[in-house]
């Protein structure tokens, strides 16, 4: 086990049998395809996901199910408290596109034998999914289909910039307890369907692949792994960056090899 103390939140660090994975939402098949094309050429594993105390998924759903998939033994994660304050749970909402008019919306949604109750505005529509956490909300301002935070839709303007042929799909406001409802019974939530919100990641931690197919005790394994991250740096990195064209809103611990980031281990 390696451990990064934080104020409100630590950071676990440590390998995990890859049984042992609870996933409390279906993959994107045609994204679990690829991962599993790129992870028979890749070394490392970059980045482990994130867990809970229960080694409940909550980001890294993908890679959690490729490997299974491709039978590892083992799998770095950063396990959580997921009941602390500052781990947050949000949506993903649906952008869809190429809507004819407000008809075939509704044509669309009485096809799934469900009922549309028009609302006034944004902030009613809130309140009736916060008040009842099994329905959808519809934003109507096809094929096409895109993902997007839930916070998207309070952007100033953002009604505005929809354009008539689109809709976006709020989706049913989870709770935490229903996540780890799920968990216990054994089922899943649809892709996409929640979007955690962690204070703090650890990146770069890059696994060697080969590690995860070892046929050793689960304490060797977390041996030799603690030893492996004891010879690198650690830097930490306050919300807002952006490493590898990817933007960050959360606090960053990255680790270097020596030969590339510092040679101190304290943190700044």
């Amino acid at each position: 086990m390696y451990l990064i103390e934080r104020k409100n939140l630590d950071l676990q660090l440590e390998i995990v049998p890859v049984e042992s994975l609870l996933l409390h939402e279906e993959v994107i098949p045609r994204h679990a395809n690829k991962l599993i094309l790129e992870f028979r050429n890749w070394a490392n594993l970059q980045n482990p996901i994130i867990v809970d105390e229960n080694h409940m998924v909550l980001d890294g759903h993908h890679r959690a199910f490729v490997f299974k998939k491709l039978r590892f033994n083992y799998i770095s994660v950063c396990r959580i408290d997921y009941f602390n304050e500052a781990v947050k749970l949000r949506y993903w909402f649906r952008l869809l596109n190429r809507i004819r008019s407000r008809e075939s919306l509704i044509r669309i949604v009485e096809a799934e034998n469900a009922i549309l109750h028009p609302v006034d505005n944004i902030h009613t529509l809130k309140q009736a999914l916060e008040q009842n956490r099994l329905c959808c909300g519809i934003q109507h301002k096809g094929k096409g289909l895109e993902y997007i935070p839930c916070q998207s839709v309070q952007e100033p303007g953002f009604s505005r910039r929809l354009r008539p042929d689109q809709a976006v799909i709020w989706t049913p406001h989870i709770s935490k307890e229903m996540v780890v409802g799920a968990v216990r019974q054994g089922k899943r939530f649809t892709p996409k369907a929640t979007r955690h919100l962690i204070p703090a990641r650890p990146l770069n931690v890059n696994v060697p692949i080969g590690l995860f197919r070892e046929d050793i005790s689960l304490e060797e394994i977390n041996t030799a792994f603690s030893e492996f991250l004891s010879e690198k740096s650690l830097r930490r990195f306050p919300p807002g960056q952006i490493i590898n064209g990817r933007y960050y809103e959360e606090e960053l611990f990255v680790f270097f090899d020596h030969r590339d980031g510092p040679k101190e281990r304290s943190l700044p």
